[in-house]
């Protein structure tokens, strides 16, 4: 299988340095994308208080992934030594573990074309639009998901901090 490089800059990643940001998803065929002002397709809100430059990279109907390699998730974050993978959600139910099974899944493709080890954050959001605010994990739970994982910590939530 050849190689997937998430970093190449064909896949238009976009820099920021703003305090707060959202990305949005119209979950139609493009891809996830920042917005500096909240739109009605806004899932997720970045707050960057101490305005780091990150940089956003849209995986899902963006990245050159294979349909055969299952459903991957809708973008990464990236900055300093951090990785965050993001999937969003506009679902009232049954969308959270379909939501962490992409999440997962786009962990292990990653981590077959990258070195996860050079990341000393990693964390994976599940946003959802409707269910903005955070969800409670059981320890084991947590446990369990960065083992699978690669060390990547689970949160299920809208906000994330940089």
């Amino acid at each position: 299988m050849m190689k997937i490089d998430f970093f190449d800059k064909k896949y238009n990643p976009t820099t920021t340095t703003e305090p707060l940001f959202y990305i949005a998803d119209e979950q139609l065929e493009q891809p996830a994308y920042v917005k500096n002002v909240k739109c009605d397709y806004s899932v997720a809100e970045v707050r960057n208080r101490e305005r780091k430059s990150v940089i956003f990279t849209a995986i899902d109907k963006n990245v050159d992934i294979a349909p055969s390699q299952g459903r991957r998730c809708d973008g990464m974050i990236t900055f300093d030594s951090a990785i965050f993978f993001i999937e969003l959600k506009d679902q009232k139910e049954g969308w959270k573990t379909a939501a962490f099974e992409q999440l997962k899944n786009t962990i292990h493709i990653f981590s077959e074309n990258h070195n996860v080890l050079d990341f000393g954050k990693k964390r994976a959001y599940a946003c959802n639009i409707r269910h903005p605010r955070f969800q409670k994990f059981a320890h084991e739970d947590i446990a369990k998901f960065r083992k699978e994982n690669y060390g990547f910590i689970p949160f299920s939530e809208a906000t994330i901090t940089i």
